[in-house]
């Protein structure tokens, strides 16, 4: 529906996807590529500090840094859909989307690079639409008022099965533990903070943030290398 492409097929999905470079790690709300090899990011911001353009512009660069192997030709970069989803309309336009491509300012002609960021409004959640019934979906709390099958199936197991409940609390201690590795790296990296004041900050034990600085700085390494 976003991107208004029937024929889509999704080859594989992972939530909660990581994604690191030599300085810092990304996790990822959602990380798909299509049966054309076409990577996709979607990200789900209710805040709007967490909706920054620059953010949605180092989400694409990261996509690009991870899927291309060393010595490998630049032409061989899949494009690559970075897809917030944000509940309010952060560039206030009342538009129900928003394309961000590259362009040539003194003519204005596209430049396709194959990057595309896309700004999906949730505030605009028009009934005559499609997209305007999903982004109803997706802020209704009621199982029986939402429009789509699947999201109606899916939300009712979570709400009202003890599997559901199991599913989205192991969710979110999944999401909690990434987090701490996510700054647990970062400071490693920083290097001015003993490991075991880190175990300490973190909650993480001491024998986990020595494996953890062992692959930082194995990671590091072979960077230089």
């Amino acid at each position: 529906m976003i991107l208004d492409k029937p024929d889509l097929i999704v080859k594989t999905s992972r939530t909660q996807e990581k994604l690191s470079s030599w300085e810092r790690a990304i996790w990822l709300d959602v990380y798909a590529v299509d049966s054309e090899g076409k990577q996709y990011n979607i990200e789900i911001q209710r805040a709007d500090d967490g909706a920054d353009i620059r953010r949605a512009r180092f989400h694409s660069a990261m996509l690009d840094v991870n899927s291309l192997n060393k010595r490998e030709d630049f032409k061989l970069l899949s494009d690559s859909y970075v897809i917030f989803i944000t509940e309010h309309d952060i560039f206030k336009l009342n538009l129900p989307l928003y394309t961000i491509h590259r362009h040539i300012d003194e003519t204005g002609d596209a430049v396709n690079d194959g990057t595309h960021i896309i700004y999906v409004n949730g505030a605009l959640r028009d009934p005559s639409t499609s997209l305007g019934r999903l982004m109803q979906d997706f802020f209704e709390r009621d199982p029986k008022k939402i429009n789509y099958p699947v999201l109606k199936s899916r939300i009712s197991s979570i709400k009202n099965t003890e599997e559901g409940s199991d599913s989205m609390s192991n969710l979110y201690e999944s999401i909690a533990e990434r987090s701490k590795l996510e700054i647990a790296t970062n400071l490693i990296k920083a290097g001015s903070i003993s490991l075991n004041l880190i175990s300490e900050c973190v909650g993480i034990s001491l024998e986990k943030i020595q494996q953890l600085a062992q692959s930082v700085n194995s990671d590091t390494s072979e960077n230089k290398s």
